[in-house]
Formats: structure tokens, sequence, C-alpha cells
């Protein structure tokens, strides 16, 4: 995946969960521990875990995202820091492709470019 689409969907991934943030009680997150950010990004790399993915709701999705976020915030040194990137790119891939998906079946995407050649953002 080319780094700017990646940058993007951290980005568009960020605003969802603030204004999903917004509409749900604040329960605070334990951060994971290092040795649960490696053993469960470990895990989703499997091509089954992708695969897996795919079947995934939206919200499992966002969850396992604020875990990769979580993961790279709290360890930045880390040496497994490439491998949650990759894991959280795939994670965002997925994530943007159902909101393409989305405004594509319900004919939004030509609404939302003619907004955004507006600059209602």
């Amino acid at each position: 995946m080319k780094w700017p689409i990646c940058c993007f969907t951290v980005l568009f991934t960020l605003v969802v969960s603030a204004s999903a943030q917004e509409t749900q009680s604040l329960v605070p997150v334990p951060t994971p521990t290092l040795e649960q950010c490696k053993l469960d990004l470990a895990s989703w790399r499997t091509a089954t875990e992708t695969y897996k993915m795919a079947k995934m709701s939206f919200e499992m999705l966002h969850a396992r995202d604020k875990e990769v976020l979580y993961c790279e915030i709290e360890y930045p040194d880390a040496p497994d820091q490439p491998i949650w990137q990759k894991v959280g790119c795939q994670i965002h891939s997925d994530m943007e492709q159902r909101f393409r998906d989305f405004l594509d079946r319900h004919k939004l995407w030509n609404q939302f470019l003619g907004e955004d050649e507006e600059a209602h953002r």
C-alpha cells in the first residue's frame, strides 16, 4: 500500500474514532501491555486472519485499529513497530474500502466529491 493512502486512512480513522466517541459513553480502555501488543498483532498478520478481517464487523476492526494505535504510541521503540504499522495499514485499507463501498452502494460518491470540491469539509 502506498504511504499517502495509508496516511489518509489513519487520519480518516482518527476522525471517525473521535466522532464515534462523541456518541458513546467514554469508558476508559486499558492500554495493552507490550506482550499483548506483540501477541495480538502477530496473530493478526496471518493470511487466515486477513481473510477473517473481511468478515468482521466494522466495530471489531475499529477496536483492533485502536489497539494498534495504542501499541504504536505506548511502545515507540519496540522492534515490532514496522509490523504494527503494516497491520494498521491493512486494517485502515479494509475500513476505507467499506466506506467507499457504502458511498457507491447508496450513490453518495458524487455528492461527496461535489461537496468536497466546494470546500464543505
